[in-house]
């Protein structure tokens, strides 16, 4: 009861945050590039564009949520990356002992209770991997939370889609007013991209 109260609340805060305003609400969840899942994204040419850290939510972007069944796929992601020198740190607002299972499979650190998108989690993910806003980039399924707190400190931004939208009631409730801004932001999308 508690995670789910204080997952509330900080979801609740940072949908008030994004709606003060819809010039401010797109520049604070705009990701810098959008993909269907971790699978999709092109590690090699980031890795040419300078980026070699990654942080990444966990939820619903690397496994199910609630869960911590890790694909094969996305273990053998996990390894290329790391065969490649690239640095992982996993930032989630789910508590230690979800956090550290995943993590723990992966073999990588983590950050628990992060409070997403409240930007400390994302500082102390960097000092872990050793990156700067330069050479990191953040993927989440979230607007307002990962990539809202991503890009308050300046970080490449990867948003993907959810990988189960409907796993479970705390879920689907916030997700709630990610659904209002995202018809919101595709909409204003559609507009600049008819410019």
């Amino acid at each position: 009861m508690k995670r789910m109260v204080h997952k509330s609340i900080v979801v609740t805060y940072s949908f008030l945050q994004i709606m003060r305003g819809e010039n401010q609400m797109i520049e604070d969840i705009t990701p810098c590039e959008e993909v269907e899942n971790i699978l999709s994204i092109d590690f090699d040419e980031l890795i040419m564009n300078g980026y070699f850290n990654y942080i990444f939510d966990i939820d619903n972007t690397i496994v199910p949520a609630c869960s911590a069944n890790i694909s094969e796929e996305v273990c053998k992601l996990f390894s290329y990356l790391k065969t490649l020198g690239c640095n992982i740190c996993l930032v989630s607002n789910n508590p230690e002992i979800i956090v550290g299972r995943v993590a723990r499979k992966l073999d990588v650190p983590f950050i628990s209770h992060a409070s997403k998108p409240f930007a400390k989690a994302y500082k102390q993910a960097l000092t872990i991997i050793g990156g700067n806003k330069d050479n990191t980039a953040f993927i989440g399924d979230q607007m307002i939370t990962d990539i809202a707190g991503a890009n308050r400190i300046g970080l490449y931004t990867i948003l993907t889609e959810p990988i189960n939208k409907n796993s479970s009631a705390l879920v689907y409730l916030t997700t709630i007013p990610q659904s209002i801004i995202k018809k919101r932001y595709d909409k204003i999308k559609r507009l600049a991209l008819k410019l």
